[in-house]
């Protein structure tokens, strides 16, 4: 058995975003972008082993409007009813964007989706699960403002930064992030701006330690090229070695 004619596509799509959106859609064909969450490596790494951030800081509103239009016709292809997650590989510098992963509809909700409700505040399982028993968004009221509909989208005035926790610092020594989850659990943290948010998540997943700073490891890069490297290695302390990179007053467009 098997096949006698195959075909191999692949895309490197190392250097890419990762974006996700949380869509709610219902029997009548009214569909709900909840909040979109950008995670702050590239592609390669897990969700779940990334810090992610909420909403997305890097997008433009044209961007973010493209992506919200294609998770809606995506949703109606499917006739989801209920919420679905979509994750979408975005070239930072072409605006090319390639679908890579789907999950929902109906009731099953992703684990994003849970740290999307938190982060947002908007009730997605309750409301998935309405609207596949037949609600639509227009009738069910909004939990969290009684004053407003389902079908109102979200508006953050905030950040919210969900962060990865590791099984210890010992641990986390020489381990390489790739596409198998490694983390064992999360801290979500909320502030005004993107750094308030990070250095509540940072201190909060690692209590030891101060928040964004450098680490033991970072601090014995000597040179520059060690540094670089580092950076480009997907790792639990990538974002400590980021610090010691800013520490020595290296250009954010090189660590970029």
């Amino acid at each position: 058995g098997g096949c006698k004619e195959e075909a191999y596509v692949e895309v490197c799509m190392g250097d890419w975003k990762r974006i996700e959106y949380e869509i709610l859609r219902d029997n009548m064909d009214n569909c709900l972008s909840v909040v979109d969450l950008e995670s702050l490596d590239p592609m390669g790494v897990h969700s779940q082993d990334s810090i992610m951030v909420i909403p997305s800081q890097t997008m433009t509103n044209e961007e973010m409007r493209t992506l919200r239009n294609v998770s809606f016709t995506i949703a109606r292809h499917f006739n989801v009813v209920g919420a679905i997650n979509l994750q979408y590989a975005f070239h930072p510098k072409t605006r090319e964007f390639q679908v890579i992963s789907s999950s929902g509809g109906n009731l099953r909700t992703s684990r994003t989706s849970t740290v999307a409700a938190k982060a947002s505040g908007y009730p997605i399982a309750y409301v998935a699960a309405r609207l596949a028993m037949g609600s639509n968004l227009v009738e069910l009221r909004n939990l969290m403002a009684e004053a407003t509909t389902a079908c109102c989208e979200p508006s953050m005035d905030y950040v919210a930064v969900r962060a990865p926790v590791w099984p210890s610092d010992q641990a986390t020594h020489g381990r390489q992030l790739n596409m198998s989850q490694q983390s064992v659990g999360e801290v979500l943290a909320f502030g005004r701006t993107f750094e308030e948010s990070l250095q509540k998540a940072l201190r909060m997943a690692s209590p030891t330690r101060r928040g964004f700073e450098s680490c033991s490891i970072a601090e014995t890069l000597k040179t520059e090229e060690e540094l670089l490297a580092a950076l480009k290695t997907p790792t639990p302390e990538r974002i400590r070695v980021i610090a010691e990179a800013l520490k020595r007053d290296m250009a954010v467009d090189k660590i970029h």
